[in-house]
């Protein structure tokens, strides 16, 4: 983007050049270059231009991430302390573990590993609890095959099977079709597990140290 003083600090300008060409952000008056709006943009579209953003922006946890889902590399101009951060440095890893020499000390020797293993771990106590939610109670069971074995009694009446937290399919159901994933998602969140986009860089990033890239 070589033009004039001018046009290098307007921004309408330099989003239209980073949305084709997301380096161009190089050209940019030093005040666009510290604009949040116009450095996310040029990393989605290259995480090379992650280079050239200001140095606030460097230390910007959201932007880190989004340079390196984009090109892994990124991560070598990323402030210091994010290339500690184990979340930084996992989405990096997903795309190629040769980023991860790129890391802190700390993550190298153990620390990103530790991480990785923790979201598997609480992951698959998330799929566990949902199953365990959903099953029936010892004691439900027993009344309801007491409710069919008296079946032509008109005092027989079937109870709901309500798993240890109250929740049924049917419950859940009558709430409406995206209740139940709506639920889930809450309760995940709030523990902590990976989900999405978040679950398939752990994935990635885990198929890398099971096949010894690192």
């Amino acid at each position: 983007m070589y033009a004039s003083t001018e046009l290098q600090d307007d921004k309408e300008v330099a989003m239209a050049a980073v949305a084709n060409y997301g380096t161009a952000i190089a050209h940019a008056s030093a005040r666009l270059q510290a604009d949040a709006e116009l450095a996310s943009e040029a990393v989605k579209q290259n995480g090379d231009a992650f280079q050239y953003v200001a140095k606030e922006l460097k230390a910007d946890k959201r932007l880190a991430i989004a340079a390196v889902r984009n090109t892994c590399y990124a991560l070598k101009f990323a402030a210091a302390k994010l290339k500690g951060d184990p979340e930084v440095v996992l989405e990096a890893v997903a795309q190629n573990p040769r980023s991860f020499k790129l890391a802190t000390k700390k993550m190298r020797e153990g620390g990103l590993r530790a991480f990785l293993l923790e979201r598997l771990q609480a992951h698959e106590a998330f799929q566990v609890f949902l199953l365990a939610s959903l099953a029936p109670t010892p004691s439900s069971s027993s009344v309801l095959q007491s409710s069919n074995d008296n079946a032509g009694s008109s005092a027989a009446r079937p109870r709901t099977d309500h798993g240890p937290t109250g929740l049924t399919p049917a419950l859940l159901n009558e709430q409406g079709p995206n209740f139940a994933i709506l639920l889930k998602r809450s309760i995940a969140v709030f523990a902590g597990v990976p989900l999405g986009e978040e679950w398939v860089t752990v994935q990635r990033a885990h198929r890398s140290l099971r096949d010894g890239n690192w």
